[in-house]
């Protein structure tokens, strides 16, 4: 790859994640919980126990909460600050992708792969709707490498650092942080037949350095969940018990849920890492030497996660850096290719998704979200054809003609999405709707409480826990004492009336589930039968 291949896609990317970082809404469920215990984390000062709305919380590994609320310390509450060290995370994955390509391949590839999974639609979307998931999926990404360094060159200082990752990984989201490095280093090993490598005592280290960065969690779960409770979740019940039955979560997904997930969120390389794992197996079939660590440390996770009753997408992101570097060995490959259709096919298929893409974003614009501000529509409109430049610029660099277009479409179409669509998109999460006017009227240092809503935004951005009144009878015992400000469904005010409890309404809001849309609620015109009425209302009283 030129150094001039670079002069605009990861600026343009980095444009992209910026405005991730600064302008989006945090986005119930997940990421405005895990803010939101982040905060309370600060602002109790009890950094080995975890607590949400005042409770015991077990069902995640403490480490984003723990950067999370560290940047909160030194920089102020803010959605920045809580999705910054995820952020920074990234930027340690793109460059050990990039060096893991390097170490398997070349320089070319390491550099091909990294941008390949900087420019994926999971990594654009996890870095602005942070998860657990971004953590563990970067910090995979480091160990693989450092390990894979190790193998090859049996310096111990890879062996620990790689471990070190392997810790940090699991305290980001359990064992999984174990298993994806684990299944990508057998898998090298076994393609290189290196059985004397497989047997080196050395790896026994291992062990006791990551229970060694595990033991401020393990102390913690300890003190806080008594009988081992805490830690026999997170060895075992969490992860492994969703596959055996023990850990009851359970959702309506099917062993295929998986499939479709990749295939939109490795958007726009799905096609091409189907193509490049065929073409893996092929020349494993052929009785060639080839790398198994891209393919096996991609393939077996993901049928193992396949078979938990639980899933969720980015269950199966913390493989992606893998599947980078073999789609950006196959890409050269291909580019290397004398059969003559195989080229033309590949870029008429790069075509068609990159043209796609922007079509997406042209119709989310134009149709369910207009009144973009001019500016930025002819922005885009300029950066969209200047996109297709690459395909007529970089005839003589194959990967290039292939890589940057697709590169400029996803990073169009997130700042097109991080600009407009979010912004348009977001008043209709009415949690942080309300704490935004609480906060702005000067009534959030009121008694603030929710009824039959439960809403993390509106935690984080009110800045503290509200209170959550299980029954009319509890709010009708809290409002003989003071007046409280309650945030409720439309549809339950009538249990407040019928209980005969006063109150006046101070603000309505239109709801709407912002991570789960419908074509129904994209559609103007039938978006308002899908929403549902919210409101913030003053109790002042029981009637006598």
């Amino acid at each position: 790859m030129q150094p001039t291949a670079y002069k605009w896609a990861w600026p343009a990317l980095a444009l992209a994640y910026v405005l991730g970082l600064f302008m989006v809404t945090i986005m119930d469920v997940d990421s405005a919980q895990y803010a939101s215990i982040s905060q309370e984390m600060l602002q109790s000062g009890e950094w080995l126990q975890v607590h949400h709305k005042g409770k015991d919380y077990l069902d995640k590994p403490p480490l984003l909460f723990w950067s999370s609320a560290l940047f909160y310390a030194i920089f102020g509450v803010s959605q920045w600050a809580f999705r910054l060290p995820s952020v920074l995370s990234s930027i340690m994955g793109f460059w050990a992708t990039y060096q893991l390509g390097k170490e398997l391949y070349n320089k070319q590839t390491g550099q091909l792969a990294a941008l390949i999974l900087a420019s994926t639609q999971a990594w654009l979307m996890f870095n602005h709707d942070v998860r657990t998931d971004t953590l563990i999926s970067n910090f995979s990404i480091l160990a693989i490498w450092q390990l894979v360094k190790y193998v090859n060159g049996a310096q111990l200082k890879h062996l620990f650092w790689g471990f070190v990752a392997v810790g940090f990984a699991m305290m980001a989201k359990g064992p999984l942080g174990a298993v994806v490095p684990g299944a990508a280093i057998g898998c090298y090993l076994l393609g290189q037949k290196n059985w004397k490598m497989l047997f080196r005592w050395q790896w026994l280290l291992g062990a006791p350095i990551v229970l060694l960065v595990l033991a401020p969690m393990l102390y913690g779960l300890y003190l806080q969940f008594p009988d081992w409770e805490g830690i026999y979740f997170f060895f075992w019940k969490q992860s492994f018990g969703r596959i055996t039955g023990e850990n009851e979560w359970a959702n309506d997904s099917g062993k295929f849920f998986f499939v479709h997930t990749f295939l939109w969120s490795f958007l726009p390389w799905s096609a091409l890492a189907l193509w490049a794992m065929l073409r893996r197996l092929q020349e494993f079939w052929q009785g060639k030497k080839v790398e198994l660590l891209t393919l096996g440390g991609f393939v077996l996770p993901f049928i193992a996660l396949s078979f938990s009753r639980y899933k969720l997408p980015h269950y199966i992101f913390p493989m992606y850096g893998m599947m980078a570097v073999l789609v950006a060995h196959q890409l050269m490959n291909l580019a290397k290719s004398s059969k003559s259709w195989v080229w033309p096919l590949a870029l008429g298929q790069s075509i068609v998704l990159h043209t796609a893409a922007l079509a997406f974003l042209a119709l989310l614009m134009g149709w369910a979200f207009p009144g973009a501000p001019i500016w930025l529509v002819v922005l885009l409109i300029l950066a969209a054809l200047a996109s297709f430049i690459p395909y007529f610029k970089f005839k003589q660099q194959r990967p290039m003609q292939l890589v940057l277009p697709a590169v400029f479409a996803m990073a169009i179409v997130n700042v097109g999405m991080n600009a407009h669509v979010y912004q348009a998109l977001l008043p209709y999460q009415s949690g942080s709707e309300a704490a935004h006017y609480l906060v702005q009227e000067g009534l959030a240092e009121q008694n603030v409480g929710v009824y039959d809503f439960s809403q993390h935004s509106f935690d984080f951005y009110l800045g503290k826990v509200a209170k959550v009144f299980d029954s009319p009878k509890d709010i009708e015992t809290a409002a003989g004492q003071a007046e409280w400000i309650i945030l409720i469904r439309g549809k339950s005010l009538a249990e407040l009336d019928k209980a005969g409890i006063r109150y006046e309404k101070i603000k309505h809001f239109d709801h709407f589930h912002v991570t789960r849309l419908t074509a129904k609620f994209l559609n103007p015109a039938s978006r308002a039968e899908q929403l549902e009425d919210v409101y913030l209302i003053k109790v002042t009283g029981v009637v006598g």
